[in-house]
Order: structure tokens, then sequence, then C-alpha cells
């Protein structure tokens, strides 16, 4: 865990989305190898008691390069002197006195639903076979989830997902959250494309047939979405090159 939690933070320094990981960790370290929603096992709560401090240390170490850069920040543009020169910026007034948010504002004109004007539908657009493909992947994992759980406690048996699935899919829901409603939506087609959920979802939706049996035995049949996504990405990839070389959206 000590090396995933340094990933991580090397993630949270290139990118503040990173402190989204410390989920990851958390609930890895509280349930460990237990379904989150097998609410019938009777050692359940005694592990959360038991183990609820147990991954305060690796998330802090996830979000520290974000806190230390905030703390930078204050030391460099909320000095005494500022303030008594009325100099400081309006953020330093703020308690805790963060950056984030102000910068984001200011220099991108970012924030909740900020973006969603007529002018940047055809950035949002671009993002569509993302955020589109995310949200059915999403919902259709959560809800093959719970119906899962709730045949495990009836007794029926059903081979259950790894539970590391859950924290993935909530980190990804997450980013998606963020890049929807918060940020300059088109940036999904470069932040999410390290994100394996993404291309989980992609293959799910897109072939038939998926499971690891059938697949070895060559029975992996490519429906109308896959064929869509395929050729997307492709003609994308090509178009993508040129318009970030010019460092035209999404770049």
């Amino acid at each position: 865990m000590a090396f995933a939690s340094l990933c991580f933070a090397g993630a949270t320094t290139v990118r503040s989305t990173g402190i989204f990981s410390s989920i990851t960790l958390m609930c890895f370290a509280v349930f460990g190898d237990a379904h989150i929603f097998d609410l019938s096992n009777k050692d359940y709560f005694k592990r959360l008691i038991r183990k609820i401090l147990k991954p305060y240390l690796p998330a802090l170490l996830v979000v520290a390069p974000f806190l230390m850069f905030q703390y930078y920040c204050e030391t460099v543009f909320c000095t005494r002197e500022s303030k008594l020169a009325n100099t400081a910026r309006p953020w330093c007034s703020n308690s805790p006195p963060v950056s984030y948010g102000f910068v984001q504002k200011l220099y991108w004109n970012v924030g909740p639903f900020e973006y969603w004007t007529l002018a940047q539908l055809p950035n949002i657009a671009l993002a569509m076979p993302i955020l589109s493909s995310s949200l059915v992947g999403v919902v259709k994992f959560f809800s093959h989830m719970v119906s899962s759980s709730q045949v495990h406690n009836h007794g029926a048996e059903e081979k259950p997902l790894p539970p590391i699935l859950f924290e993935l899919y909530s980190v990804h829901l997450l980013t998606m959250a963020l890049l929807l409603f918060t940020s300059h939506t088109q940036i999904a087609l470069r932040v999410c494309l390290g994100d394996p959920v993404v291309w989980w979802n992609a293959v799910k939706l897109g072939f038939d047939n998926v499971e690891m049996d059938e697949a070895r035995k060559g029975q992996v049949k490519i429906n109308n979405f896959g064929r869509y996504w395929v050729g997307w990405t492709v003609v994308w990839g090509a178009i993508a090159a040129v318009l970030w070389a010019g460092h035209y959206p999404p770049a």
C-alpha cells in the first residue's frame, strides 16, 4: 500500500484530481477483499471499526502534494506585508486560504455549470462519446453490483465482482462528474485516456460474450456500438493529433 500511495501522490502532483485516488486506498484498507455491499457478513461492522484509522496515513500521503502547493501559495501571496498594503490576493481572506478555486475561476472561468453555455456546445459534444459510454457503463455496473449482492444475501450462487471495482468505478464517477459540471468538459478526451474504467466500459458495451471463458474460445463478437467505438477512436486519434499540435480543443 505504501508504493501505491507514492504512485497516487505522484498523480496528484501532476493533476489535482489525483486526490480522488485516496478513496481507493481508504476503501481497500477498510474493507480489504470484502464486498462493500455484503451486509450479511457479520464481521462487516467489526472490520469497519477495527480498520477505520488504518487508511488515514496513505490517504494523507496522496493529498499531500495538493496541500503542500496550497501552503506554498499562501506563504508567497498572503504575506503580512501584502495584507497591510492591501495587495494580497482575494482568496487570502478565505478560511482556509485555498487558491485552487479562485485560480480556476479567474483564469479558466470554470465552476459549477459555468461551462454550460450555447457557445461551448461544440466542445461539450466532443466529449460525448466518453461521457455517454461512461454513464451507461457506470449505471450497468452499480445496478449489477446491487442486484448481485441481493442475490447473494438470499443464498443464490453468482460469481461476485472483484471488490476493487467498486472503488475504481467510484473514482471514475467522481472524475466524470467533475469534468461534466465544473470543468472544460472536452478535456475528458485526454484526462480519461489513462482511466481503465473507460476502456472496460467500451469493451463491455461494444462486444458480446466478453466473459473470460468465452473469450478464450474465440466467441467474442463486436456489436454496432463496438464498431462505432473503434471507428471513432481511429478517426478522433488522427484528428486530435493535429488539434493538439495547434493547441486547439481539447488541448
